[in-house]
């Protein structure tokens, strides 16, 4: 048996080199893709990482607006508060104190070894810290926050502008929809929650036991042009509501029209709703008598106002002055943008402003405001037809109304552009078979600027919060080691 060798096919060597050439190609093509793949995919989380963080810091910085909407929602009073050298308030020239002891905000701090605050469920990661700009607090109303959050190594800023949501944000409020009892008695003893003493009404939602309590209706004719909110049962006439309309009232129907009226129209759908509950008002304006104290801390009174002591008179001027009568004053700071006056004052003629924009009044009486409305013996009207009041009114205890509404005839309409509230509805004119006969026609329109700012020490319901009217998001105030940018 012999044995031989198989010749092999040079072209045969030849194919088998090239495709051991091509396998280590492809090899390395793969292993250079996963390379490449693993890198992209580091990079990829990372980025992901860096976004995250990145959206994560505009929410904390949010959350810092919202904590601090909180605590002054718990205490009316916390716009004193802050860090004075913050950059952002050093700037306004906001004049803070900073809470101490227990009551020290980790918020507040500034540059690298200040605090942060912590974003709550966060476990430390997301913080905030917040600047306050309270320069225009005294004359609008209005505090400015700019709050930054940080999540790692990102940090993000937004700048909002609070305002107290309070009477001024209705064009009409009224706590109770009957005449004040000090101006015509007292109602039925069924007309309160405690009848023997007759000191707390009832709402008529409250199921009162009276069929008379000296209800107020709006007539036919009146427009109100603006938001409307009552903690009593609303009873309308034929009126026309052009703006969103709220009641405290819990039971149905939620407004009542009186029979034999025309259907009352509500312009925006879905109105009239109930309101999240009854909106107190303040016992007393008294408040408005410690913003004339010269001898407090700024942080406590910021640009105190005068106090005028017995009967007053204002004459306000087209050039931008006001005369003042008071002769039982003995001494006045002049210069100043808010006055207190100890009794009722009268305001005779039109009060109407010069600069639409930058004009603005506040009347706030802790007694009846009254549009005067003088008569002759016979009864006749001694001023001349129609009526215009821009301001915002409030009576803190009793009503806003028109003196000798159900004499003298018809005198036109009292024209408001501004806002109304009052404790007790005041009439204004007087109907008979849902027509008017006697005193004014409402119309009423609200000031859209008191959605943004209020008169000089305006005063507030006695719990309230503060809404945002604005967001800015702007460059990052500070770093994430905490140092300023």
């Amino acid at each position: 048996m012999s044995s031989g060798s198989v010749k092999q096919d040079p072209l045969e060597t030849s194919d088998r080199g090239a495709a051991l050439v091509m396998v280590m190609a492809v090899g390395m093509v793969l292993s250079m893709l996963m390379a490449i793949l693993v890198v992209v995919s580091v990079n990829g989380a990372r980025q992901a990482s860096k976004d995250a963080d990145w959206n994560a810091a505009l929410a904390a910085a949010y959350a810092g607006v919202d904590e601090y909407q909180s605590r002054l929602s718990a205490d009316t009073s916390y716009y004193r508060f802050g860090n004075s050298a913050a950059p952002f308030s050093k700037e306004s020239g906001s004049v803070l104190v900073a809470p101490s002891g227990s009551n020290a905000n980790p918020a507040f701090g500034i540059g690298v070894t200040g605090t942060w605050g912590a974003v709550n469920g966060s476990g430390g990661r997301a913080q905030f810290r917040y600047e306050v700009d309270n320069s225009t607090y005294a004359t609008s109303g209005r505090i400015r926050v700019r709050s930054t959050g940080k999540v790692g190594d990102v940090t993000r800023t937004v700048t909002a502008d609070l305002k107290q949501q309070g009477f001024i944000d209705f064009l009409s409020f009224t706590d109770y929809e009957v005449q004040d009892p000090d101006i015509v008695g007292k109602p039925d003893k069924g007309c309160y929650k405690d009848p023997d003493t007759r000191t707390v009404l009832k709402y008529a939602w409250e199921t009162r036991t009276a069929s008379d309590c000296n209800e107020i209706t709006f007539a036919s004719g009146d427009v109100i042009t603006g938001p409307v909110h009552s903690n009593d049962t609303i009873r309308t006439c034929g009126t026309r509501f052009e703006g969103t309309v709220t009641t405290a009232n819990t039971k149905s129907p939620i407004t009542v029209n009186g029979s034999g009226c025309a259907e009352t129209k509500f312009a925006l759908a879905g109105y009239p709703t109930r309101s999240d509950g009854v909106i107190g008002m303040p016992a007393t304006n008294s408040e408005l008598k410690k913003e004339t104290r010269s001898d407090l801390e700024d942080s406590d009174v910021p640009r105190p106002g005068c106090l005028y002591t017995g009967p007053t008179q204002f004459t306000f001027t087209a050039n931008g002055t006001v005369t003042i009568k008071s002769p039982f004053t003995k001494m006045t700071r002049i210069g100043n943008a808010a006055a207190s006056v100890g009794s009722a004052p009268d305001e005779c003629g039109d009060i109407t402003y010069v600069d639409a924009k930058e004009d603005i009044l506040g009347l706030v009486g802790n007694n009846a405001v009254w549009v005067f409305n003088p008569r002759d013996s016979s009864k006749k009207p001694l001023l001349g037809k129609n009526r215009t009041i821009n301001a915002a009114i409030l009576s803190v205890a009793h009503t806003f109304q028109v003196q000798n509404y159900s004499q003298g005839g018809k005198r036109g309409d009292l024209t408001v552009l501004g806002a109304i509230a009052q404790k007790y509805r005041g009439p204004v004119g007087t109907t008979s078979g849902g027509s008017f006969n006697n005193g004014y026609v409402k119309a009423y329109t609200y000031d859209e600027r008191f959605k943004f700012k209020a008169p000089p020490k305006f005063l507030n319901p006695v719990t309230t919060t503060y809404g945002v009217t604005t967001w800015v998001e702007s460059a990052a105030a500070f770093l994430a080691n905490g140092a300023a940018r």
